[in-house]
């Protein structure tokens, strides 16, 4: 009897290391899996890093440049500090190599970014480099004159996008030279207006990630890889397909802004409905 309770014991203590074992084989195993996607994940970082953008999936300057004009609103020293290192560790910036070139509107003198006091030295700053994308934040007075300028050289056909957000400069010159133009919905009481200015600053940081996205994203054969400046009367080249149709544009604004709904911008007077500026609704509550 003593040797089968003996046996039994002995049984069951075995049963129960067994057990034991097993459920610290499966935690080495999930703590494994876990080490394992932290460290994709920190490989994906270092892959991410200003010093490794050749790396970087998908995004090479050579297929051009994404300028970023910081204006009115959105050039303060603490916006551009929080901004920019998030741009920087994305994309990179191109003074390291990196597709994002950062212009930052102002009279202030900062030494560590590169800094206009007029808005007509943006075209020479587009004119000279390999452009894909041009994108606005708080565009300032006179901003489409110049977008203008660098449209005419292409015969009204630039191959590279134009987005502009928020502008400060004339919304009808911007209509005409951007492909499209989006605002936050504006409201008559200046209390709302107010609370409005803090969620455009909130969430424009967003918004303009999503369109450096979007515009890197934007299939090869959406511009005229043979492309060269033409004179004005000059035969014109077809620099972008449907993607930037009236039809569709809607839909790849929405898809930039993320949840918030937009709409088409309709004019308060006329009635008439824009086909290029967009309003982001305010959440009525």
């Amino acid at each position: 009897m003593k040797a089968k309770w003996v046996e039994k014991l002995f049984t069951v203590l075995l049963c129960g290391l067994a057990a034991f074992m097993c459920q610290s084989c499966e935690k080495k195993s999930a703590e494994e899996t876990v080490q394992s996607v932290a460290g994709s994940i920190k490989i994906k970082v270092q892959e991410a890093s200003p010093r490794n953008y050749s790396d970087m999936a998908r995004y090479s300057p050579e297929d051009g440049i994404i300028c970023v004009l910081l204006g009115y609103g959105f050039n303060s020293a603490d916006f551009l500090e929080d901004f920019l290192v998030i741009l920087e560790e994305r994309y990179g910036l191109e003074e390291d190599g990196g597709i994002i070139l950062p212009v930052v509107f102002t009279e202030d003198i900062m030494e560590e970014f590169l800094t206009i006091s007029k808005i007509s030295s943006l075209y020479d700053i587009v004119n000279e480099r390999n452009v894909k994308g041009i994108i606005l934040l708080g565009a300032p007075e006179g901003t489409h004159r110049y977008l203008g300028k660098l449209r005419q050289d292409w015969d009204e056909r630039p191959p590279y996008a134009i987005f502009s957000f928020m502008p400060q400069d004339d919304v009808m010159g911007e209509e005409f030279n951007c492909d499209f133009v989006l605002e936050y919905e504006r409201n008559a009481s200046p209390e709302e207006e107010e609370v409005e200015v803090k969620a455009i600053d909130k969430t424009a940081e967003q918004i303009v990630l999503r369109a450096v996205r979007y515009m890197e994203d934007l299939p090869n054969d959406i511009y005229n890889p043979d492309s060269v400046r033409l004179p004005a009367g000059s035969e014109k080249h077809s620099f972008r397909n449907s993607i930037f149709s009236d039809k569709d544009l809607h839909s790849h604004v929405q898809s930039i802004v993320g949840e918030k709904k937009v709409r088409r911008y309709v004019d308060g007077e006329t009635g008439i409905q824009s086909i290029n500026h967009f309003v982001i609704e305010q959440d009525h509550r």
